[in-house]
């Protein structure tokens, strides 16, 4: 069929050996120089259940290492603080089975605070709705809520932390402006899309005719734009904008050219007597004294409106609203912690979308990351440096043959080996019972055993929707499609497969995570050899094809 042009296959195996992760196959379809593997951001769904367990069982050891006592401010820290005063002797990888058979409901009808905003979740299968499931059963099966909820408790670990260490005044008007810049940049860069086309006409047109335009409310934004103007101008524009300042007397229309101008009010007072949000007002006047300016000018120009902006955060009766910011305040904080984590294990973007959406995938991944991620793994917890070529020759038999030989990085400990134990078990039960059963019998070893796999499953099917006045939906444009498979062969050798469709064709296509299984069941005959050998094959052993 035509549409299936669209589809790209990726696929990269590696193999373990003491010099390093040696690619093995490189399978490309994409026909391009793009590689799907490591060149692009995508949505692999489910795959970030995986970095979320790592995330997950990494807190339990580092509470089980600080065997801290007293009060136990969030579920980790009490869930391992009770064990331990059970058995003040349990070993780590006794508490990590404990921490793998703790329940978690797959509810979808909580309202989740996260990301500044309330989010509801939804489960792939609803028949989960109403199961409380262990983590074991929730990886094995791949069911959403849970892992909305676990992520939820790491973010409580670290936010505990957090407000722990950030309790003084100081501190917390630190946050509130870190908070309030933040803000007022992501508005600024709203506003700005939506009128760095506009004239000043047009910009004070549209401001003047969102609300009646009462004379008071027209002056005070045309002092905010026009600054300068002297009062015959003010008089006129006034009068014309708001016909009912043609009742006023040239005394009056002095007093309230006076009274509302930059020099008397506050950039506050003025969005509130305009009706106009404070930084907005800001914008327009910048726009009107300097047509054409950058999202970056803007930025850069607005520093301290920014803040002045949000002065009334600060006052003391604003403590609800104090407290509700400092809540997302520290929540990014604790995605910061949490991506630092992740980066450590080879996440490859500098920042994870603050949000308990995450643990489903909202952040995105890279195949090769996740390839690396099972490298690690494989090697109980060490990073072994890749390596796609070994030696290269030029002109061999003349005087100016030259040849270059790679220089492996050393092995690095990234993980607790019992971390690395206790997830290669819940990956391999996803293969034998789970979401990857039908790849569970593809390899064999040349005596006719078994090889055992053990992997992660994942579909992304990435949209950007837009939404009007009161939440409802004005459109959506399909962006890609995609689903991988991340797996370990045996002790050795471990990849990715990954299916994807980029652009409105990804509307025509309806394949899951069963499609890169069925992949690496396509390519077994060919991969076989390699994973199933008795002997380390030579560096010349690679499967390579476009």
């Amino acid at each position: 069929l035509p549409i299936l042009d669209a589809l790209c296959i990726d696929c990269h195996g590696y193999e373990q050996t003491p010099r390093g992760n040696l690619l093995r196959v490189h399978a490309d379809s994409l026909g391009s120089e793009l590689d799907v593997n490591d060149g692009i951001k995508l949505d692999l769904g489910s795959t970030a259940k995986l970095r979320t367990l790592v995330t997950y069982l990494e807190v339990i050891a580092e509470l089980h290492a600080a065997r801290a006592s007293g009060a136990a401010p969030d579920p980790l820290s009490r869930f391992v603080r009770e064990r331990l005063a059970a058995n003040p002797k349990l070993p780590l990888p006794a508490l990590l089975d404990a921490a793998m058979e703790r329940r978690y409901s797959a509810s979808p009808y909580e309202g989740f605070v996260t990301g500044g905003g309330v989010h509801r979740f939804a489960n792939f299968d609803k028949s989960d709705n109403a199961r409380v499931l262990t983590v074991r059963e929730a990886f094995r099966r791949s069911v959403n809520l849970p892992f909305v909820r676990i992520l939820r408790d790491v973010v409580r670990y670290e936010t505990a932390r957090i407000a722990a260490s950030g309790a003084a005044p100081e501190a917390r008007d630190a946050a509130l402006r870190r908070h309030a810049d933040r803000e007022g940049r992501l508005l600024l860069a709203q506003w700005h899309r939506a009128w760095k086309s506009a004239t000043p006409e047009q910009i004070l047109s549209e401001l003047v005719a969102r609300k009646a335009p009462s004379p008071r409310r027209v002056a005070v934004i045309l002092r905010a734009l026009y600054p300068a103007a002297d009062r015959a101008w003010f008089a006129a524009e006034l009068i014309k904008r708001a016909p009912a300042a043609a009742r006023l007397n040239d005394a009056a229309l002095a007093r309230l050219y006076d009274a509302v101008g930059p020099e008397a009010l506050g950039l506050s007072d003025r969005g509130w007597l305009a009706n106009v949000q404070p930084l907005e007002l800001w914008l327009a006047a910048h726009l009107v004294a300097k047509p054409g300016a950058t999202r970056s000018q803007v930025l850069a120009a607005s520093a301290s409106a920014r803040i002045e902006a949000a002065s009334w955060l600060f006052k003391t009766r604003n403590k609800h609203a104090q407290e509700r910011r400092l809540r997302e305040v520290r929540e990014q904080d604790a995605f910061a912690s949490i991506h630092a984590r992740w980066a450590r294990l080879g996440y490859p973007f500098e920042s994870l979308v603050p949000s308990y959406a995450t643990a489903i995938g909202s952040s995105a991944d890279r195949p090769a990351a996740l390839a690396e991620l099972m490298g690690i793994l494989a090697a109980g917890g060490v990073r072994l440096p890749e390596r796609r070529i070994e030696t290269l020759a030029f002109a061999a038999g003349t005087p100016y043959e030259t040849n270059f030989a790679s220089e492996a990085a050393p092995p690095t400990r990234v993980l607790r080996e019992e971390i690395a134990r206790t997830l290669r078990r819940a990956l391999g039960d996803v293969v034998a019972n789970g979401t990857a059963r039908r790849v569970a019998k593809t390899f064999t070893a040349p005596d006719g055993t078994l090889i055992a796999i053990a992997g992660k499953t994942g579909t992304g099917d990435h949209r950007s929707k837009s939404f009007g006045r009161g939440g409802v939906q004005t459109g959506e444009r399909i962006l890609d499609r995609s689903a991988v498979f991340t797996f370990i062969a045996g002790e050795h050798h471990f990849g990715v497969v990954t299916a994807y469709v980029a652009g409105p064709a990804a509307a025509e296509y309806r394949f899951t995570s069963a499609l890169p299984l069925e992949v690496l069941r396509a390519l077994a005959p060919a991969i076989a050899p390699l994973v199933g050998a008795a002997k380390t094959p030579g560096a010349s052993d690679v499967l390579a094809t476009r």
